[in-house]
């Protein structure tokens, strides 16, 4: 019932026993941040917390430990911690197993249990998925309304579609602009830069091919 305070989470990965693993950024934990609503803006909502963004402990795109961790937990309260576990393909099936280990404030292991099943689910969803995304909106969300990054505004539109690949959603405007201007003149560099991997499923997805 007290806080428990600077509490972290790490679970370094899973294993059948047989020598198989699943680690890296196939386990990635994610701690459900509250946003406060400060005034009730629907018929369905209401002012005060409520969960919103997923803030990864290790970015499963960049390689980079984030802040997720460690987190206060105020007394009375709960907090959320999602674990998501990917079996890449040809991950042998059977039962792996590992540790979730919670320190800090409060400690505790938790074992961790996960059934991999003998089939692979396709990396490109075989539902069709067109999910919209505006030529500046990661920029502006990122604080640069500008958007004068050249090149570091453009990757990070990628990690936009790179994360929604790994989720089987398409962006249907993996690109910000026409690669043709007002007087005709054609330039596909960056169009191939950097969403041509995405259109051939050569990019570094952690869904392979997708």
């Amino acid at each position: 019932t007290g806080q428990a305070a600077g509490v972290s989470m790490s679970l370094e990965g899973l294993s059948d026993g047989q020598g198989h693993t699943i680690s890296g950024r196939d386990v990635v934990l994610y701690r459900e941040a509250l946003l406060n609503v400060l005034a009730q803006t629907g018929g369905d909502g209401a002012a005060g917390l409520w969960p919103d963004a997923l803030v990864p402990d290790v970015d499963p795109i960049a390689g980079e430990k984030r802040n997720a961790f460690p987190l206060d937990v105020p007394s009375n309260q709960s907090r959320a911690v999602l674990v998501d576990i990917h079996a890449p393909q040809g991950t042998p099936a059977g039962k792996y197993t590992g540790t979730l280990h919670v320190s800090g404030g409060v400690t505790q292991d938790v074992p961790v249990e996960l059934t991999v099943w003998d089939f692979d689910v396709p990396s490109t969803s075989t539902l069709r998925t067109a999910f919209g995304m505006s030529w500046n909106g990661p920029c502006v969300g990122h604080g640069d309304a500008s958007c004068g990054g050249g090149d570091n505004d453009l990757k990070l539109r990628a990690r936009y579609v790179q994360a929604a690949l790994d989720n089987h959603v398409s962006i249907h405007q993996p690109f910000y602009t026409s690669t043709v201007d007002a007087s005709g003149t054609e330039n596909w560099g960056s169009f191939d830069q950097y969403a041509g991997p995405f259109l051939d499923g050569t990019a570094n997805t952690r869904l392979k091919d997708a």
